[in-house]
C-alpha cells in the first residue's frame, strides 16, 4: 500500500447551519423552535468568522505493524490482527484562540449561547476534517484490495482504549509538523485535535463504516454507533 506519510493543510469541508443543531450539545436541549431560531441566527452571524480561524490540517503514516510496538499498548484485537497500521493526528489548530470573539469574552460570557455555538462549529470542523482524512485512508486501502478495521481514537467515547495510548501514535509521527504536541498528561495541544489508528490487512474483517462501533465489546456503551 502506498505510504501516506503526508501532511495535509487546509482540509476542505462544508458546514450547513442546521448541522449545528444536529450535533452536541444542541441535540439534547435545543428542542423548542424558539431556541432553534436563536441558534440559527447566531450560526448565520458568526459561522464564516469562526471558520476563518480554523486551520484544519493533519499528518498521517501507514507502516507495517511488525515495525511498531503496538502489542505493548494492549490495543483492540482488530489492530493486532492487521498487517499494516495507519496512524495520524488531525487538528483545527491553535489559531481559533486568536478569534476576537473568543478573546474578548469574559469568564461569564464563555457559558453564553453564542460561545456554545462557536464551540460547536469548531467541533464540527474538527470532526469533518477527521472523517475526511480517515475516509481517504479507507479508500486507499480498498483500491489496493485491502480491508480495514474501524477507526480507533485513543481516549474517545468511540472505543475502549485509554487516552494514554496516544503515546503510541505520537512516537511514530512528527506531529510538530502541524504544530501539535502530546503533553505529559497525555492530552493533546492544541485542545481541538484528535489522534487515531486504523488497522489494514488482507485477512482482517472489513468494516465498511469505519466510524461504527462494530467489533467493540462494550455493547452497553452510550456512545455506541452501529
Amino acid at each position: 500500500m502506498k505510504d501516506l506519510d503526508n501532511v495535509y493543510k487546509d482540509i476542505p469541508f462544508e458546514l450547513q447551519t442546521d448541522e449545528v443543531l444536529e450535533n452536541p450539545p444542541f441535540t439534547k436541549w435545543a428542542q423548542n423552535e424558539k431556541t432553534k431560531m436563536k441558534v440559527r441566527d447566531i450560526v448565520s452571524r458568526v459561522k464564516e468568522d469562526v471558520l476563518s480561524y480554523t486551520k484544519p490540517r493533519s499528518i498521517q503514516k501507514v507502516l507495517p505493524k511488525k515495525n511498531t510496538e503496538i502489542k505493548a499498548y494492549s490495543p483492540p484485537k482488530g489492530l493486532l490482527d492487521s498487517d499494516h497500521l495507519a496512524v495520524g493526528v488531525v487538528t483545527i489548530g491553535a489559531e481559533i484562540y486568536e478569534n476576537p470573539i473568543r478573546k474578548n469574552k469574559s469568564r461569564d460570557d464563555r457559558a453564553s449561547l453564542e460561545m456554545l455555538v462557536i464551540d460547536a462549529i469548531e467541533n464540527i470542523a474538527l470532526e469533518k476534517s477527521f472523517r475526511k482524512v480517515a475516509l481517504e485512508i479507507k479508500s486507499e486501502a480498498t483500491d489496493n484490495g485491502l480491508n480495514t478495521t474501524r477507526i480507533v481514537p485513543p481516549g474517545s467515547g468511540r472505543v475502549d482504549w485509554g487516552i494514554e495510548n496516544q503515546e503510541f501514535i505520537f512516537n511514530l509521527i512528527n506531529a510538530g509538523k502541524i504544530n501539535v504536541e502530546l503533553k505529559k498528561t497525555n492530552a493533546i495541544s492544541p485542545q481541538k485535535s484528535l489522534s487515531f489508528v486504523i488497522g489494514i490487512g488482507k485477512e482482517i474483517k472489513n468494516i465498511e463504516n469505519i466510524f461504527s462501533c462494530e467489533g467493540c465489546e462494550r455493547i452497553d456503551c452510550p456512545y455506541r454507533v452501529e
